[in-house]
């Protein structure tokens, strides 16, 4: 898997073997960057069920000023941070090892452009979780929810989110979500 695009294009980024991490494909993350190319720059990023941190650096590589990064999994964390070191990015970015609902509340409101959400497909985002992502936008901000089944949306509809945009990329399907006004 490689940074798709901004100052760190090309440059490798780990991932781990097996299934339990499943990573944003670069199609996908190419995609959807050219759809976020304005609001990346200097923007505040949260990457909650990181992974191997791939959105968060590809966002860093293409001018985020900081990321938090939240995954439960020791592993995927260590991974991340292997990550944001190699590529010289762990001074813009801080890694949290614990479940998304616990870290959501740990976050001031308003303190993010951007939200990643690519949760395990199997449990989706959880309630706290959505309940918590109008609270951390900035009123401006955006968050991008990573999923397979298309009834997602209305649980964040629910939420006080209305949706900005929605495409599908064979199985993934992308869902840009801002803060109702």
């Amino acid at each position: 898997m490689r940074v798709v695009g901004g100052a760190l294009a090309g440059r490798l980024i780990q991932s781990p073997a097996g299934t339990a991490t499943r990573p944003t494909l670069d199609r996908v993350r190419e995609a959807l960057f050219s759809m976020l190319a304005r609001r990346v720059p200097g923007a505040a990023v949260l990457d909650l069920y990181a992974g191997t941190g791939a959105l968060s650096i590809e966002a860093l590589s293409r001018g985020a000023g900081r990321a938090d990064l939240v995954d439960h999994s020791r592993r995927a964390s260590a991974l991340a941070r292997r990550n944001l070191a190699d590529l010289g990015l762990a001074d813009r970015a801080t890694v949290w090892t614990l479940p998304a609902e616990r870290a959501v509340v740990r976050f001031p409101p308003a303190s993010f452009d951007l939200i990643f959400l690519d949760p395990p497909w199997a449990t989706g985002v959880g309630a706290p979780v959505r309940r918590s992502l109008q609270r951390l936008l900035d009123p401006e901000g955006l968050a991008v929810v990573e999923y397979e089944a298309p009834e997602a949306v209305g649980a964040f509809q629910q939420e006080g989110l209305v949706v900005v945009d929605q495409r599908r990329y064979g199985r993934t399907h992308l869902l840009l979500l801002a803060p109702a006004t």
